[in-house]
């Protein structure tokens, strides 16, 4: 689980054997909460899957994406 600080957009510390929401995933990785729901919406990420499985799924897309750009399928 998650707790939260003061500061409600800055979760104080993530389980990664749990799920997370949307918004706790996009402020560990760094981007928007929009951002993670396309990538939710583009089935990068799938709801109910724990933390560490998002992380490992959004890490394999920027991989995949990073190789597409240097070869010019993006």
């Amino acid at each position: 689980m998650v707790s939260q600080s003061d500061d409600q957009s800055k979760p104080s510390g993530i389980d990664l054997d749990e799920p997370c929401t949307q918004a706790q995933f996009g402020w560990l990785v760094g981007i928007s909460q929009q951002a993670v729901s396309k990538l939710a919406a583009s089935g990068v990420l799938k709801p109910g899957q724990t933390t560490q499985h998002w992380l490992d799924r959004y890490l394999s897309h920027l991989r995949a994406v990073i190789i597409d750009r240097r070869e010019g399928r993006l």
